[in-house]
């Protein structure tokens, strides 16, 4: 920054400088360094070295007095701790502001949310328990919350993300972003409604919105089949005959998407219907 930029700070503003309370006196003592008039032929050094110590006084009272404010910082108390989170990006909700940090989330609402907030964590402490091969499977991924935490009348709930679990920005980075994103999932959502008619109409309007889908989509739907199959068989034997006879006219329709897919559902399908004969 040059002497007009510093000058142009008010004193109320003074975390442009100072950004982290803790390092107030070694930046203070690298600017002085920097701005003493004995090392700096700028002419205005003396009103720069002034105004510095005007902004370090300030800094040091919001310190002391515990009103410290911090760009992307968030700060409360709970049981004589002090939680602080560092964000990059705060965005509001209708249940209050979600802290975005780097491996972390956090939700700030206001007192009045409080019965919106018990209510939630007692619906979510009711849920029954996953099953054990999902726990051990996905539970790893999932965030953990921590403890809630209280500060002038706000209530703040934290979780920290697991860094194995697909981050939103990744997988959007691979998909091609969010339009291709929500292209897949239009391709893959079945248009039909019950109001269509029967199941044999519905799913006709649906084979006709499949064969139209990109490749792409082609071979996520096939990947269902392949996944879907023999859990049909092996949990509903009754209405794998349907399902056999709806996905033998569906699988011509994704030629069109990954070939070696393509050949393991009809393969699948054909196989593991012999079992239900």
């Amino acid at each position: 920054m040059n002497a007009q930029q510093i000058l142009a700070v008010p004193p109320t503003d003074y975390a442009r400088l100072f950004p982290a309370a803790d390092t107030i006196r070694a930046v203070y003592h690298d600017l002085l360094f920097a701005w003493h008039p004995d090392r700096q032929p700028d002419p205005q050094a003396a009103a720069v070295t002034a105004h510095l110590k005007m902004l370090h006084d300030e800094a040091c009272k919001a310190r002391d007095a515990g009103n410290w404010t911090e760009p992307n910082t968030l700060r409360l108390q709970a049981d004589g701790r002090q939680f602080v989170f560092r964000f990059q990006r705060k965005v509001a909700t209708p249940a209050g502001n979600l802290h975005v940090g780097l491996a972390r989330l956090a939700v700030v609402s206001d007192a009045g949310m409080d019965d919106l907030v018990r209510h939630a964590r007692k619906v979510a402490a009711g849920l029954p328990p996953l099953p054990r091969a999902m726990t051990s499977e996905f539970l790893p991924l999932l965030p953990g919350t921590y403890q809630p935490t209280q500060s002038a009348g706000r209530e703040g709930y934290t979780f920290k993300m697991d860094p194995r679990a697909v981050r939103v920005r990744d997988l959007l980075d691979k998909t091609g972003g969010l339009d291709t994103v929500a292209a897949l999932v239009d391709d893959l959502t079945d248009p039909s409604t019950k109001s269509d008619g029967n199941r044999q109409v519905r799913r006709a309007i649906d084979r006709a919105h499949s064969a139209k889908a990109s490749p792409a989509a082609k071979t996520v739907k096939l990947a269902d089949i392949i996944d879907n199959t023999t859990s049909i068989v092996r949990h509903d034997r009754s209405f794998a005959r349907l399902y056999r006879s709806e996905i033998e006219m569906l699988l011509p329709l994704l030629a069109e998407g990954d070939t070696s897919l393509h050949a393991r559902a009809s393969a699948q399908v054909a196989s593991a219907m012999e079992n239900c004969r």
